[in-house]
């Protein structure tokens, strides 16, 4: 299982504390997927903006051996990455995007960002927003697709 907002920028906050519900909702399975080793190992600790984006690469560029990894998959483009993590396009992206900073190529995402909400004042919302829409989106399908309302 692979968290898709990795443990590593909620993990270990302190002072001062996250609020419970990040806590809570960041183990759910709107926040979890069913992913290779060796995918889950080469995205490492990556934000969701860079797990899932277009430019999902840009990290990777310079290492062959992972692109490699993801195209054996068949995860040639964002839009498949996407697709095999259970994650919509039109309305639940953009939440999954904007769950962390945009950052400078050249600067790493901090470890610390969701504790700062006066300087990312939005990434919480959103990061709520993403897990909780992925969760609700999992079970309708589930319901659906193995026909509960028939059972009923």
């Amino acid at each position: 299982m692979d968290h898709i907002h990795a443990q590593k920028y909620q993990h270990n906050i302190k002072k001062p504390p996250l609020p419970q519900i990040i806590h809570n909702w960041h183990g759910s399975i709107g926040n979890l997927r069913a992913w290779p080793l060796e995918l889950n190992r080469a995205d490492g600790e990556e934000p969701p903006r860079f797990k899932l984006s277009p430019n999902f690469k840009k990290k990777k560029e310079n290492n062959q051996r992972s692109l490699d990894i993801f195209a054996g998959y068949g995860l040639r483009d964002a839009k498949r990455l996407r697709e095999a993590s259970f994650v919509a396009e039109k309305w639940e992206w953009e939440h999954w995007e904007n769950s962390s900073p945009e950052m400078p190529e050249e600067e790493d995402t901090p470890s610390n960002y969701l504790k700062r909400i006066d300087d990312y004042p939005n990434c919480r919302l959103e990061l709520l927003r993403a897990i909780t829409k992925r969760w609700g989106a999992l079970y309708k399908e589930w319901y659906v697709n193995l026909k509960i309302g028939d059972l009923m």
